[in-house]
């Protein structure tokens, strides 16, 4: 049996979800928290996923206005990944995952 792209992006979200839940405080940030801030982190990189694929393929992807969205998003991921107590690396190649988390001994690709 395959398993679809989509199984495979909810599997690794659920894992880090797992992951920051055993290795912070879930009082502080509470599991809804915890599960809703890698969310955004899925969303995010899946987003930039699309920018960066733009970027390597089409001449309006390469403006100044269209960079410095990508560049927030990319801040706002990094963000989102300090409060959840995770280091958050971006790879720009098109060909990859565009999101890896580190922390708490694991490393995790997102997008």
């Amino acid at each position: 049996m395959t398993r679809s792209l989509n199984t495979e992006r909810l599997d690794v979200q659920l894992e880090l979800a797992a992951i920051i839940a055993r290795n912070t405080d879930a009082k502080l940030y509470g599991l809804l928290g915890v599960i809703d801030g890698v969310r955004q982190l899925a969303k995010i990189a899946r987003s930039l996923h699309g920018r960066y694929e733009a970027a390597c393929s089409y001449e309006w992807a390469n403006t100044p206005a269209y960079e410095r969205r990508t560049e927030r998003l990319e801040v706002h991921a990094a963000q989102i990944g300090e409060a959840l107590g995770v280091t958050v690396e971006h790879q720009r190649d098109p060909r990859g995952w565009p999101v890896i988390v580190k922390g708490f001994g694991h490393e995790l690709r997102l997008g």
